[in-house]
């Protein structure tokens, strides 16, 4: 993953979490038992497939879920400690370019906002 993570600007990698949550909320009601879950949702990434599975598959948990609603969780719980460590690299960022207010706004309300929605959207699972 930390591989994947130094391939991706943060805006990509959090463009493809939000792709992907989007698709396992529309699969969160379906009830399946089936341990490549995972597969099937990063199928339905479309040309991200790969980049997809990539990110799921080293995480045990979420390649042994065994229904969506638990995928969706693992995959939520997941978002949220990436985008909590990309926000705290961006406050990094502040100290070294103090003047930029591209990287405080996005180190601060951007990704306050983007944890907030990931934490909601969990909560609503």
């Amino acid at each position: 993953i930390q591989s994947l993570h130094n391939n991706m600007n943060p805006s990509t990698c959090l463009s493809l979490f939000l792709t992907i949550s989007l698709i396992f909320n529309s699969h969160a009601i379906t009830p399946k038992s089936n341990s490549n879950l995972y597969k099937n949702v990063c199928k339905d990434a479309g040309k991200d497939n790969q980049r997809c599975l990539k990110l799921l598959s080293p995480n045990p948990k979420i390649t042994s879920a065994k229904d969506y609603l638990t995928l969706s969780k693992l995959f939520l719980e997941m978002a949220i400690e990436k985008a909590t460590k990309g926000q705290d690299y961006l406050k990094t960022l502040i100290k070294e370019f103090p003047s930029s207010h591209a990287i405080k706004n996005c180190a601060t309300s951007d990704y306050d906002g983007l944890v907030m929605s990931f934490r909601s959207s969990l909560g609503e699972l």
